[in-house]
């Protein structure tokens, strides 16, 4: 797959051109976009993304957060599963949550640490 490479919520030109990304770049980029949105923000994509307000909002567990996540990765068409995942470190009052997981995908493992 190919897409069009996407920083700060917008799209990167070099020289006025777009710059297009495809395999695992693109694939890295499309899970982290995923799991950043929340639930029904991308009108294009309804279906995209975790209900972000009520789990900051709601006494919302662990677990369900992680079970949230791997379905978002799954949801993907190149994943192939989700090896590990787990919760780096999670405020509630202060809306910070960050993850770690590493992914099987046709492009082989992917590792991410990521600030959502």
């Amino acid at each position: 797959m190919k897409g069009l490479l996407i920083r700060n919520n917008d799209t990167v030109r070099e020289n006025g051109r777009l710059i297009v990304i495809e395999g695992i770049d693109y694939y890295k980029q499309r899970i982290l976009i995923a799991i950043k949105t929340n639930f029904q923000e991308n009108v294009y994509a309804k279906n995209l993304g975790i209900n972000w307000v009520q789990i900051f909002s709601e006494k919302v567990s662990q677990d369900r957060i992680l079970s949230e996540l791997r379905k978002v990765i799954l949801k993907d068409p190149e994943t192939v599963a989700v090896t590990s995942l787990e919760i780096v470190e999670f405020n509630r009052d202060n809306r910070k949550l960050a993850v770690k997981f590493q992914v099987l995908s046709k492009y082989g493992n992917v590792s991410l640490l990521e600030d959502l």
